[in-house]
Parts: C-alpha cells; structure tokens; sequence
C-alpha cells in the first residue's frame, strides 16, 4: 500500500495522474507453491514469487490424485525450487514423478511469463484532477484516452530511463507512441537497484502542465523510493 500511497500524494503535488509500478526484478524467483484439489483431475495451483506476486492457474492432472499427496507434491518442490529462476528450475537436475514434472512445467511457464512483462503492476492516482482541466472537458478521445490509461499496457511502448544515469523520459505531445496520448506529456523516470529490482514513477498532464514541478516531484520521489527498495533487498 505505500506505493499507492506514494501514487496519490504524487498526484496532488502535481495535480495530474501519477503512475506508480511495483519494482520488479529482470528475473522473477520461485518463493513457495500451494496446490489445492478442487475435483478429482483438477487442482488450483497457487505460485508466490518474490517482491509479492501471486499468480494463480487451473491445472487439469493426468491421474487422480488426494489433497494429501498434493501436499506432499508441493512439500518437496517448495523444498528443491527455493529462490531459484525459471532456468535454474529447468536446469535442475532432480528426479520426479509425472505429476511432479507436470506442476513443475506450469511453473516454469507461469514464470516464464512474467518475465516478459517490461514493468510491475501499475498504480495510477489523480485522474479526476488532470480530467477537471479545461483542455479535457469536452476532449472527444478521453474515453479511448481513459481506457489506455487505466489498462496500464501503454508504459510498455515507452522508452525506459536509464536507472543508473537518473535520467527522465520527457514526452510531449505527437511524440508519444500511442495516438490518444498525444495530447498528453508524460514525466517518466525509474526507481530501485539496476539489476535487481526496477520500477517506474511518472507523471501524465497536459501539454501545458507545470514542467518544472513535475520533473522535481518526481526525481524526488524516484530517490526516495530507491532507498526504500535498498533496505529490502
């Protein structure tokens, strides 16, 4: 919840949306699996990363199997996959069962997955205060404009900052990628530790927003979310 909280008190310094990502890792570890029997051939497998993910899949099973071997399954994997990547997972060399080698397989591609993912989920704070602007009152693409927006997949088509530079990506009008956003300016730079944990802080406004507030507010808040990644990693 900090990082939310970051994302509002951004918001109304600036008074614009602020966009927050939870930092994330070029690779994400393996930190504990449940598996739970749902029917006889189906279980919910639950997979817990590292920096608090959770991702969640139905798994259809070769055999029937009782929530107690179930649990001895995902005993010995949480045992033998502790801490590791996807790779690591694949490169280990451990004997299992069928079923195992099935669980294990969903685990690799659940994780595979996330690691193409170029950023955390986002936080986004202060829509109704770039919405209450005159230039967006009766701004035919703001549904198109909202939609993009809350959907969080146009951070993907930005080009990211250089963490170890401390540098900002200033985007201003047409030279955003994604058409409804060119009547925006965006202020994005990253929080975190290079190759380790990354996020990104941003402010999104009109074209007319005030340039040297935001780039303050949100170099300031990018060092201070950086300490706090320090002490957790």
């Amino acid at each position: 919840q900090w990082l939310k909280l970051a994302a509002v008190l951004l918001a109304h310094f600036v008074h614009n949306v602020a966009v927050i990502t939870l930092p994330k890792a070029p690779r994400c570890r393996f930190k504990h699996l449940d598996l739970i029997a749902l029917q006889d051939f189906v279980a919910l497998l639950i997979l817990v990363l590292y920096e608090a993910r959770v991702r969640q899949k139905i798994l259809s099973l070769n055999k029937r199997i009782t929530q107690d071997d179930l649990t001895m399954l995902t005993g010995k994997l949480n045992s033998v996959y502790a801490g590791m990547s996807s790779s690591e997972i694949l490169a280990k060399k451990t004997e299992l069962s069928p079923e195992e080698r099935q669980v294990t397989a969903c685990v690799v591609d659940t994780m595979a997955t996330e690691d193409k993912l170029e950023h955390g989920k986002p936080f986004l704070e202060g829509l109704y205060l770039m919405l209450s602007q005159p230039e967006f009152a009766k701004n035919p693409r703001m549904v198109s404009l909202l939609e993009l927006l809350e959907e969080g997949d146009w951070l993907g088509n930005i080009p990211r900052p250089e963490l170890d530079k401390r540098e900002l990506r200033i985007i201003i009008g047409k030279e955003n990628p994604d058409e409804a956003l060119q009547d925006l300016s965006l202020i994005i730079g990253e929080y975190g530790i290079p190759d380790k944990a990354r996020g990104i802080v941003g402010v999104v406004g009109p074209k007319r927003m005030d340039y040297a507030r935001a780039i303050s507010s949100v170099n300031c808040l990018s060092s201070l979310l950086t300490e706090s990644v320090a002490e957790y990693i």
